[in-house]
């Protein structure tokens, strides 16, 4: 016996959700997140996956990033948009953090990041690092009429959000 699909199924998965892909370029790590997000708030994780390339320990004394710690970023970006692209993503961004935004080639090597990899990458502010961090908590705990305070400490930097 063959069973139909539920119509109303098909309408949500190909009407109602988008696949969606980030990439965080930190100072420890690269990270990739990929979810497919329905209508509204809601969201499912597909796929997570994190590949430690240290590229803030390698910054010389000049404020360069570290030529070995540069490639071992460019193949995980270079990974982690073959796995985006098996999810068939609508959309993937890329983001950089303290590392790549206080370096003194951090331009350049956003350059060759797109070049090599074909990702065009944001360089985020440490507020707007902040905010997503606050985005992030907020959506996954219920802070209504609370006091708060956020600390999201990455291998470069510290952000602190405090919210009534």
């Amino acid at each position: 016996m063959t069973t139909q699909p539920d119509q109303k199924q098909i309408y949500l998965n190909a009407e109602m959700a988008s696949r969606l892909a980030g990439i965080d370029i930190g100072s420890n790590s690269v990270r990739l997140l990929v979810a497919e997000v329905f209508r509204g708030s809601s969201y499912r994780i597909l796929d997570e996956e994190r590949e430690p390339t240290r590229l803030a320990r390698s910054i010389s004394s000049d404020g360069r990033l570290d030529e070995d710690a540069m490639e071992r970023t460019l193949d995980a970006l270079a990974t982690f948009k073959q796995i985006a692209a098996g999810y068939q993503v609508s959309a993937l961004r890329t983001i950089a953090t303290c590392a790549v935004r206080e370096a003194t080639n951090g331009p350049e090597f956003c350059e060759r990041i797109q070049k090599n990899v074909g990702l065009n990458v944001e360089v985020i502010s440490g507020e707007r690092e902040a905010r997503l961090a606050f985005s992030s908590v907020q959506h996954a705990f219920d802070l209504h009429g609370k006091n708060i305070v956020i600390a999201d400490i990455g291998g470069g930097s510290t952000e602190v959000v405090f919210a009534t």
